[in-house]
């Protein structure tokens, strides 16, 4: 009886431990975080609804109203952050992300400029 005893309370003390561990080891354990800002090179005003994406492991967000964007949980590695949007050039950057680190990579949109083409301008005289 006594030897049941101590085992229960051997085994208690075994899952408190783990217990313990296991919060300390989650209040320690930090995300890996890719975040940053999608800007026009040109006006510096933030470009709204780009297309972010990860190329190694296709994950990928869309801008938001103020041209924010993160991804969570991101393993660490060395990642090419590919940027696009309509009417700009597409961007690409390329990042190392190491445990525990939370790494801003704000990014500048070229504008592309469109030439008008002699099709263009006969479409526009006829609709005129």
């Amino acid at each position: 009886m006594l030897l049941l005893l101590s085992n229960i309370l051997v085994m208690k003390y075994l899952f408190s431990l783990i217990i313990a561990l296991a919060a300390f080891n989650f209040s320690v354990a930090q995300d890996n975080l890719i975040e940053g800002v999608i800007y026009d090179s040109v006006t510096e005003e933030p470009v709204t609804f780009a297309k972010v994406t990860l190329l190694e492991n296709d994950a990928y967000v869309l801008v938001d109203y103020k041209g924010q964007y993160f991804f969570k949980d991101v393993a660490p590695g060395q990642y090419t952050i590919e940027v696009s949007f309509l009417g700009y050039q597409t961007a690409r950057h390329i990042i190392k992300i190491e445990e525990g680190v939370q790494y801003e990579a704000n990014i500048h949109l070229k504008q592309m400029f469109i030439h008008p083409t002699i099709a263009d301008a006969q479409l526009s005289a006829s609709v005129e």
